[in-house]
């Protein structure tokens, strides 16, 4: 792995068979509040989060993290090794003030026969099509809510046309939802099979 060293500011003394706990990194940390929906989690709310950016020029160690929504806490966290500058996305509790609810559609549609040396060759186009419907029922603050979508291995997206992010296994979409309002999110994934 990478090798890397904190160094404190001011020298510190530590008398014999004492012990002391020393701030190794005292930074703001660029982040912002927002919620996480994944429809595997097989949930009807999302959780909570936070997506940070290592915007201190230090490395952050793996373990738990406390996480406070102004002077109030607000959950815990485990964080996993994040260099200078790399982004993450952490839940740390259920946000009991939004719900999603899906809905899908799968759609199989034979777009042109043929024949072939006496072999009839099909062409069908399908389409993984899923309705998200979330409730924000926080009379005051706005969401944003961030769906986490499984990418289809060999299948195209079609709708939206670009994910605001994307991993090996997932999509990520943004969805901005006002305070006692509604917000929808469709996303669409096809693949052309010939039999």
């Amino acid at each position: 792995g990478e090798v890397f060293q904190y160094q404190l500011e001011n020298p510190v003394t530590i008398e014999r068979q004492k012990s002391a706990m020393l701030p190794i990194l005292s930074a703001p940390v660029q982040s912002r509040r927002v919620s996480i929906y994944n429809r595997a989690d097989a949930a009807k709310n999302p959780m909570r989060g936070v997506e940070l950016i290592n915007s201190t020029g230090l490395q952050f160690i793996p373990g738990p993290i406390s996480v406070y929504d102004g002077a109030a806490y607000a959950g815990d966290a485990q964080i996993g090794h994040v260099g200078a500058g790399d982004k993450r996305l952490l839940a740390y509790a259920v946000d009991l003030e939004s719900e999603v609810t899906t809905e899908q559609n799968d759609v199989a549609e034979i777009r042109k026969i043929r024949i072939v040396d006496g072999v009839f060759e099909q062409t069908i186009l399908r389409q993984a099509k899923v309705q998200y419907s979330i409730a924000n029922k926080d009379k005051k603050r706005p969401r944003t809510l961030i769906v986490e979508h499984p990418r289809l291995a060999n299948w195209d997206l079609t709708e939206p046309k670009e994910p605001t992010e994307k991993t090996e296994a997932l999509y990520r979409f943004e969805v901005p939802v006002p305070p006692a309002k509604q917000g929808t999110l469709q996303v669409v994934q096809q693949h052309t099979d010939y039999q």
